[in-house]
């Protein structure tokens, strides 16, 4: 088996931020749920997270082969913000109690929520769609 060292170290990149997000993401609900945010925000957390993944990428690829000559300070300067948020995420204080409450979020459908019809949403997902591919163009 021959090794790429010129990849290596992306692909440790990979294998390290993996890591830490497997243990951390499955977790994360319940550690809202500890914190006192509802059900209903944490889902959308963990609902946007993946898309933020795939927006985030692409456009740091981009900005990274665009800027060849920083490649290496960008790849360090975004690994290190990486891990000084999640090591912030650490020094979060408890919440007195809920984050609202006023509000009871139980059987809460997204039927009931005018941000879920279903022309908004397709409006919403063709608008970002249509800012993402301008912005490549």
């Amino acid at each position: 088996m021959k090794i790429n060292y010129s990849q290596l170290p992306i692909k440790a990149h990979y294998f390290f931020f993996m890591a830490a997000m497997g243990p951390i993401l499955p977790f994360l609900p319940v550690y809202g749920k500890q914190l006192g945010v509802s059900p209903l925000i944490m889902g959308s957390i963990t609902a946007i997270l993946p898309i933020l993944f795939l927006i985030a990428k692409p456009m740091f690829g981009f900005i990274v082969d665009y800027y060849r000559t920083w490649r290496k300070l960008i790849f360090m300067a975004l690994l290190g913000v990486t891990s000084c948020c999640y090591i912030f995420m650490n020094f979060l204080p408890v919440l007195p109690g809920s984050l609202l409450p006023d509000h009871q979020f139980q059987n809460i459908s997204c039927a009931s929520l005018p941000s879920c019809d279903l022309d908004h949403v397709i409006f919403f997902y063709v608008s970002i769609a249509t800012h993402f591919f301008f912005f490549l163009q």
